[in-house]
């Protein structure tokens, strides 16, 4: 079901219209894996379908953080995701958490590498900075496919997506 979600998703962005998404170009797979090997882990497959299509982005209401292959992948910028989760495991993020969108004051959505399935898939969880790392957080999604859609969904239906 993994697959559906993601080309769902990035239907789904390609049909909006150009003042209601902010994507970039995609990534190449040099960059991809440059960016997993300074990050020390493997990107879940949807995930890296969605940096091959776009990069970065989204709508503005579901903006996801990414690479691209002009970035410069240690600057701790938005949307540059391998630089924003250096720059947080410096000040002691867990390695297992990959942050990929900012919700406010809220925290961000992330990639909880502690539950990848066999197929390399992660669950998309609620993280707040300074949570206990060994505890549960709440799963919005099962992986990054389903949560993608859903946000793109739930932004054009003006709501956020419920817990998984």
């Amino acid at each position: 079901m993994t697959r559906a979600y993601i080309v769902g998703a990035i239907s789904a962005i390609e049909r909006a219209g150009a003042s209601d998404r902010d994507v970039g170009e995609g990534a190449s797979e040099e960059t991809i894996q440059r960016a997993e090997e300074m990050l020390r882990l493997r990107f879940p497959p949807s995930y890296r379908a969605f940096l091959m299509a776009f990069g970065y982005g989204g709508t503005p209401e579901a903006y996801v953080y990414g690479i691209c292959d002009s970035f410069d992948l240690t600057e701790p910028a938005a949307p540059n995701v391998v630089g924003i989760n250096i720059e947080e495991r410096r000040a002691g993020h867990p390695d297992h958490v990959l942050l990929i969108e900012n919700r406010g004051p809220a925290g961000y959505y992330a990639l909880d590498f502690s539950t990848c399935d066999q197929s390399g898939e992660t669950a998309v969880i609620e993280w707040v900075p300074g949570a206990d790392p060994r505890a549960t957080q709440p799963r919005v999604a099962d992986d990054f496919g389903q949560f993608l859609l859903e946000r793109v969904a739930a932004a054009h239906a003006g709501k956020a997506p419920a817990a998984a």
